[in-house]
């Protein structure tokens, strides 16, 4: 027997694409009799699946089977919005008569709940579709390719602990052969963290081959992302410059966790912590970052 999920997908596929052998599948499974026609039934109380509604109603080949699936029948005709459906679902109550108390009370029961339960998939197929909108601009964001660095070999990967999370990090081109390095962190989930994310990131694509001061940079950024933040947003950032000519590596802090340096030799450290100002919080001045030699590295 297929799990209730794989019934579902394989009648929502046939339903559009071989209607006649979708009646015969969901025939087949209404004749067994079993506990995987329950399943399926109560699968398909959300607005998406009209389709799936009107292919059981018009199944129902007569009196009998309409009866036995008559608080099904009453329950979506409740909560419809697919016009086709409708239709199929009233043409299969017409002439049905429930004759006792109790069926009429199991419809109005089944009716509320299958409401209820459809109400909520609805809900959750919103908040799935925008977490899956996130996701989408999220992995767009993230570097498509890696700008070549003389004598720099590197990569970066992020790996989030759920569907959509609010990390960042980006490779810059700079001029002179410079490299950026990014790496930030964006308050929240879903879609507005990633309209954040996007935010930051347009600010410092846009800044960083213009404005060689790490620290002068990040307070334009902070300027720019306060602007354009609302007051429960804000972002932590590290950035750094990479000269492959003189081997420097020029860095600010704006509240992010210090990096971690591993080294070939000896123990692994962070560079000097520099706090300052949180990424679209609050407006102020921002002091000089700090500089680090490859050796010192």
């Amino acid at each position: 027997m297929q799990p209730a999920e794989l019934v579902h997908e394989n009648l929502l596929r046939l339903a559009v694409e071989d209607p006649r052998e979708a009646r015969k599948v969901f025939l087949r499974i209404f004749d067994s009799d079993g506990s995987a026609l329950e399943r399926f039934l109560g699968q398909i109380s959300s607005p998406a699946d009209g389709r799936l509604r009107h292919l059981v109603a018009s199944a129902l080949r007569n009196d009998r089977d309409k009866e036995r699936l008559a608080p099904y029948l009453i329950a979506w005709h409740e909560i419809e919005t697919d016009e086709f459906a409708k239709r199929a679902i009233a043409a299969a109550l017409d002439g049905v008569r429930i004759e006792s108390v109790a069926q009429t009370t199991l419809a109005q029961e089944v009716a509320r709940l299958t409401t209820a339960i459809g109400r909520e998939m609805a809900q959750r197929e919103r908040l799935n579709r925008e977490l899956e909108i996130a996701r989408e601009v999220q992995e767009h964001l993230f570097p498509q390719r890696l700008p070549p660095v003389l004598g720099l070999d590197y990569c970066g990967q992020c790996r989030p602990a759920r569907e959509v999370g609010g990390d960042y990090y980006d490779f810059l081109a700079l001029p002179d052969g410079r490299l950026g390095i990014a790496i930030g962190d964006v308050s929240g989930k879903g879609v507005g963290a990633a309209l954040m994310m996007a935010s930051l990131e347009a600010s410092l694509r846009a800044l960083a081959s213009v404005v060689d001061d790490p620290a002068e940079l990040m307070g334009r950024v902070n300027s720019l992302v306060l602007q354009a933040s609302s007051a429960d947003r804000y972002a932590t950032l590290f950035y750094a410059q990479y000269d492959p000519r003189s081997r420097l590596l020029s860095y600010v802090n704006a509240g992010h966790n210090p990096p971690v340096v591993l080294r070939n030799r000896g123990p692994a450290g962070s560079p000097a912590e520099l706090w300052r100002l949180v990424p679209g919080i609050t407006p102020g001045d921002w002091r000089s970052g700090h500089r680090a030699s490859a050796a010192s590295l």
